[in-house]
């Protein structure tokens, strides 16, 4: 075993995890997107104003936004989890999942579980391999 990356399948359990969040967040975003462009298209082809259009556009603009943000986050953590780095930004994206019943209550918990309860993986965040 090798100094600085985390032993086991917990590190790489957590980490295809992020990957999978990841991808269910790129889904969100092409659904924002799909939203925002459909919906909107569709009001204005059906002789609607822009004024009744924009609610959508704003609507799904700000979700392909938000899942945009939150797919890069996931993709940045899963990149370092396995050597002992992001175990801040992996806090906070589990915590921000716990209330997200069932998969993201599971997801948060697992994730705080290895970054401050596993002894093998927090012995690894506190001595990260650069």
């Amino acid at each position: 075993a090798t100094k600085g990356k985390i032993i086991g399948r917990n590190g790489k359990n957590l980490k295809l995890l992020n990957f999978a969040f990841a991808g269910l967040c790129v889904l969100g975003a092409l659904l924002g997107l799909l939203m925002a462009v459909g919906l909107g298209g569709l009001t204005l082809a059906s002789g609607g104003e822009i004024s009744q259009a924009l609610p959508s556009v704003i609507a799904g603009g700000i979700l392909f936004v938000m899942m945009a943000v939150f797919a890069l986050l996931y993709l940045i953590v899963a990149r370092g989890i396995e050597s002992g780095q992001r175990r801040i930004l992996q806090t906070i994206l589990g915590v921000c999942s716990l209330g997200s019943f069932p998969l993201g209550t599971a997801y948060g918990a697992y994730a705080l579980w290895i970054c401050w309860m596993n002894a093998e993986t927090k012995q690894t965040f506190e001595n990260p391999a650069f």
